[in-house]
């Protein structure tokens, strides 16, 4: 509906000299018609930095893959800028949640630029381990802080929380009833996706699924995230569907791709029709074994060790 505001955060601009921390600000203080201007999203997702790859010029396209860092966005901006606009077409949304955190920096990217159409949004971001969160780790005292509960890093608005694949799904701090945006972007192979698919598909007012058409998931992950993005187009009305597919020039290979499913007449992502019933796998237990191991680990520092110098932020426990 395009409803900017002012955000609640451009007052008090986050300080540090991570790339994250200049694009937070950016999407904080930018004007209105910034936020809707494809080629402004598109170059401040490029400040951040695109997530190193051996695909490089193949997975981003051979200018965007010259802003690759060790920690970055693991994102096509060609792909993620559509998603964000048509996001604030359809939107304001009050709650947004993420499945599969990683670095964390997809995480403040997409809630900084939502928050700008609504600032009440609730956040939240869910991974098995907090070992890659790079957005924890420019928030003091996160290792100490995070590794059995939820933390809240104030300064980005965003709630981290940690789920193992035998817990049950958190929805206690979702509301329902609420406009809710999921981005599903955990475990790639078909099983655990459609998982998550079937724990938040009542909760969801849209889903986006990441790595739709990327043949390398489909290739590795027997099918993975593109098989249930095929199957769910089946069994939905056509235009609850939308595709943000654009791919580098001179690709050899389909790449990434964002597939955005809209609600139904019941305001959820629930299929019209139903899906192929699915045996829930049992958790692996070695997975959590892993999982459990890492939550030892401080979150990813990428190289950047950088205190934070805004005073008033830190971790609040949840």
């Amino acid at each position: 509906m395009h409803r900017c505001s002012l955000s609640q955060h451009a007052a008090s601009n986050v300080s540090c000299s991570a790339p994250i921390c200049g694009a937070f600000n950016t999407l904080a203080n930018a004007q209105c018609a910034q936020l809707l201007d494809r080629a402004f999203i598109h170059d401040v997702a490029l400040q951040v930095g695109l997530m190193e790859d051996a695909r490089g010029a193949v997975l981003y396209g051979k200018y965007a893959a010259k802003h690759m860092v060790p920690c970055g966005l693991y994102q096509n901006p060609k792909q993620l800028t559509p998603l964000l606009l048509h996001l604030a077409e359809v939107g304001p949304f009050e709650q947004f949640l993420e499945v599969g955190s990683n670095t964390g920096l997809t995480t403040v990217f997409i809630s900084a630029f939502l928050r700008r159409f609504s600032s009440k949004l609730f956040s939240e971001s869910i991974d098995l381990t907090f070992k890659r969160n790079a957005a924890l780790s420019l928030a003091k005292g996160a290792a100490r802080h995070c590794q059995t509960r939820p933390c809240a890093a104030a300064r980005w608005g965003v709630v981290f929380s940690l789920r193992l694949p035998d817990d049950p799904f958190p929805r206690q701090r979702l509301r329902a009833r609420l406009r809710t945006f999921c981005l599903i972007d955990g475990g790639h192979a078909y099983a655990p996706v459609r998982a998550d698919y079937d724990d938040l598909a009542s909760v969801c007012t849209y889903a986006a699924f990441h790595d739709v058409v990327d043949a390398d998931t489909a290739r590795t992950e027997g099918g993975g995230v593109p098989a249930l993005w095929a199957e769910l187009k089946q069994h939905v009305h056509a235009n609850r569907v939308v595709e943000f597919v654009d791919q580098p020039q001179g690709g050899a290979a389909r790449a990434m791709g964002i597939g955005l499913l809209l609600p139904n007449a019941a305001g959820t992502v629930e299929p019209d029709r139903p899906l192929p019933p699915r045996a829930r796998p049992a958790a692996d237990q070695s997975q959590i074994r892993e999982a459990l191991k890492d939550r030892k680990r401080s979150p990813l520092d990428c190289g950047w060790n950088l205190p934070w110098r805004y005073g008033g932020t830190t971790l609040e426990v949840v």
